[in-house]
């Protein structure tokens, strides 16, 4: 599938799900301890947030004015399953060229229609600083293109950061540390 994981989660604007209430620990030799007290309910969240990988593949087929099939299924299943944000990977292949910026822009436009938000998900500075900025502000131009931006390192996954493996020759040795989930 498509879906590599898919995770309700509350809101820190939602006190009826999470309510933290911060109250300074008196003291007089060590620094400030904060106490963080929580309060769960049972009370269903309110944002549900999906990992879509594989993105590229999804959006294929898609244009400035037509969603490929997998690219509506996508939003249908967001759509029955009220699922508040998609967090998108593969963005840095899409957003290479043209056809796929487009695709990309129906595809968000189709979906903050129906009340998607969207997180782009990128492994370095690089590709934030140059090709989701350039994409937000030539598509969206003035108006909000991603929630967020999640920077993501996949470091517990051994296979990824194991010696000879992508993260391992491509950000590990290159600045001398280990190639393990340590480095």
């Amino acid at each position: 599938t498509f879906l590599t994981s898919m995770t309700p989660t509350s809101s820190w604007a939602t006190p009826t799900v999470f309510d933290a209430t911060i109250t300074p620990t008196p003291t007089t030799t060590a620094p400030t301890i904060l106490s963080i007290p929580a309060q769960c309910s049972d009370t269903v969240p309110t944002t549900r947030h999906v990992y879509v990988n594989q993105f590229d593949d999804i959006l294929s087929g898609g244009n400035l004015t037509s969603l490929s099939p997998r690219a509506q299924s996508l939003l249908d299943y967001a759509a029955s399953n009220s699922v508040t944000t998609l967090l998108l990977y593969d963005l840095y292949t899409i957003l290479a060229n043209v056809s796929g910026k487009e695709s990309l822009f129906y595809f968000m436009t189709v979906g903050k229609q129906n009340g998607l938000s969207f997180v782009a998900t990128g492994e370095n500075a690089w590709v934030f600083q140059t090709r989701f900025r350039d994409f937000c502000s030539g598509y969206f131009s003035g108006v909000e293109c991603f929630e967020a931006f999640n920077l993501e390192f996949e470091f517990w996954i051994e296979s990824n950061v194991g010696p000879g493996s992508y993260y391992c020759t491509t950000y590990l040795e290159a600045d001398s540390y280990p190639c393990n989930e340590e480095g």
